[in-house]
């Protein structure tokens, strides 16, 4: 799935068109004024053109910067265009990337995370679409990188459905403070959509911008 949200770039374009057409307006009627004087002007008492020619010359220049303007709006619709292409080949393949939420597919989701040091206790709390813990786990304690992988299975032992799932991790230190974690998920890209020009891909319904993205693969064991 693809998603365009180009309103932005068609707004800015209207803007521009809707200037020149201004413009092409206020220059033709500032023209009839021009030739009704010059028709009725007193020929002992002939009309000074020069500032006439001096507001020629303006309105000129200001066509001139306006065009200017459309066509680098054409240039940035190209690089977007660019863009979109590239983002494209992203759909169907698995990408890790920083946050918390993913999805559950195949009853299988995986998160990693990064503790800077030792802890005294790590939680992870699993949460559905509505904010409800289905799955609580102490999770290994010591500084380094981690990976969980959930089979969907609630504290019950009840399969939960695929969906979007938040993983919650809480490490604390001896002094019981908390202690900052980097956390990353895997999913699968299922479509790509652009905000303000910017490319937003999909995994099911969570969005993930491609600057939090650290890395891409085509297979990815029990997804």
């Amino acid at each position: 799935m693809v998603t365009a949200a180009s309103t932005n770039t068609n707004a800015v374009a209207g803007a521009s068109s809707q200037a020149l057409a201004d413009l092409s307006n206020n220059l033709d009627n500032f023209l009839t004024i021009l030739t009704t004087q010059l028709q009725f002007q007193d020929p002992l008492s002939p009309l000074d053109t020069h500032e006439f020619t001096n507001q020629l010359v303006m309105f000129s220049s200001v066509e001139q910067q306006v065009q200017q303007n459309k066509n680098l709006e054409s240039l940035v619709t190209l690089q977007q265009n660019s863009v979109a292409l590239g983002s494209v080949e992203y759909i169907g393949q698995i990408i890790e990337a920083n946050g918390n939420q993913t999805q559950l597919e195949n009853s299988i989701a995986k998160t990693t995370y990064f503790l800077p040091k030792n802890a005294l206790s790590t939680r992870l709390n699993v949460s559905n679409s509505s904010g409800d813990v289905v799955f609580t786990r102490d999770i290994p304690t010591s500084a380094g990188i981690h990976t969980f992988q959930w089979d969907g299975h609630n504290n019950q032992g009840i399969q939960q459905p695929d969906g979007a799932y938040t993983f919650t991790i809480t490490a604390k230190d001896t002094s019981d403070k908390l202690i900052p974690h980097d956390q990353t998920v895997f999913g699968t890209v299922t479509g790509v959509q652009f905000e303000n020009g910017n490319a937003i891909l999909l995994m099911g319904q969570i969005p993930v911008p491609l600057s939090d993205i650290n890395g891409v693969e085509k297979e990815l064991s029990g997804l």
